[in-house]
């Protein structure tokens, strides 16, 4: 038979009585000192089944229609609603970081992600959402750098006449690397690669190739490369870009592996 129960069972009725008026039956658990797994026992004693007893509503349920703005979701702490979960997820399409939105609504970017799926709001499904750039370019220009879209870094391309291509692209390139638009400029050289237009090498010492690497500090080792890129390309060195571009990428994996990328 077991032990019997530290309580009577008035008392018993009572707390169920107050969680068929909305309090949760795990937070009557802990104030009444037992295992939620003692509350579904003495609940199934009494017949009491959330959403089948007449009159006994299964808050964990969402109901026809959706829940309410102001529902609390109590599976975590965050104390996040229908209304807050609206506002974070316009915040993620208009192009704030995931990160950020964590911290700032104390959610998982799991979580995040989840709900964005649930409620149709996931950047795909929006064809004016911002999208940032990430690994190292992000990490080295800052989350939402400047960019000038896809449409200023459209260029006349000749398949006839590479040199006057050519000369667009490195139009484009040396704006881009005076504006400090790493983003952009990475594009760009994948756009040049793509587009197999060789550009004019120069040749001599190049010290300015030179970077910091700080084990302690990945952004600042980040922002020292991509300089010497942005300066490469001002100077038309564009084998030491595709040298850089290939550092920066083993650089990257090396955090990664310290557990710092």
């Amino acid at each position: 038979m077991g032990r019997p129960s530290r309580y009577s069972d008035e008392a018993w009725d009572r707390a169920f009585a107050r969680e068929k008026a909305g309090e949760r039956r795990g937070d009557l658990a802990v104030e009444l000192g037992v295992s939620i797994s003692t509350m579904n026992w003495q609940a199934a004693k009494r017949g009491l089944r959330r959403g089948v007893t007449p009159g006994w509503v299964d808050h964990r349920r969402r109901p026809e229609g959706g829940w309410p703005e102001d529902h609390v979701f109590h599976q975590g702490k965050a104390g996040m609603t229908p209304r807050r979960w609206r506002e974070l997820l316009a915040r993620y399409v208009a192009g704030e970081p995931i990160e950020v939105l964590s911290g700032a609504y104390g959610v998982s970017e799991g979580a995040i992600s989840v709900r964005a799926q649930e409620m149709e709001m996931r950047k795909i499904d929006h064809p004016d959402a911002v999208w940032l750039p990430r690994g190292p370019t992000a990490a080295a220009a800052g989350a939402g750098a400047a960019t000038a879209g896809r449409a200023g870094l459209a260029f006349d391309w000749d398949p006839d006449d590479p040199r006057a291509s050519e000369a667009a692209l490195t139009a484009l390139e040396t704006a881009a690397a005076r504006e400090g638009r790493a983003a952009d400029f990475l594009t760009l050289r994948r756009v040049r690669r793509a587009a197999g237009l060789a550009a004019e090498q120069r040749e001599g010492p190049r010290p300015e190739m030179a970077f910091t690497f700080d084990p302690e500090d990945p952004k600042a080792t980040y922002a020292s490369i991509i300089n010497a890129m942005l300066w490469a390309v001002e100077e038309k060195r564009h084998g030491d870009v595709r040298e850089l571009e290939s550092l920066l990428k083993q650089v990257e994996r090396t955090f990664r592996d310290m557990g710092k990328g």
